[in-house]
């Protein structure tokens, strides 16, 4: 996914498994090319998916 604004560019991987690196562009340069930063994801990669269905055993069993 690719979120566009006023100061930069934000791609970030897939939201349904997190898996992946976000790359930011925060300047362009002189040419008119943007200058790409990549931050290494950190944290949980197991994805969305699975926390539904323990929510709903959670819920049940209190």
């Amino acid at each position: 996914m690719e979120v566009t604004g006023t100061e930069g560019t934000l791609v970030v991987p897939d939201p349904s498994t997190f898996a992946g690196d976000v790359r930011i562009a925060r300047e362009h340069s002189t040419d008119g090319e943007a200058q790409w930063e990549t931050v290494e994801s950190v944290g949980p990669e197991a994805g969305r998916g699975p926390a539904v269905p323990d929510m709903a055993r959670a819920t049940r069993t209190g």
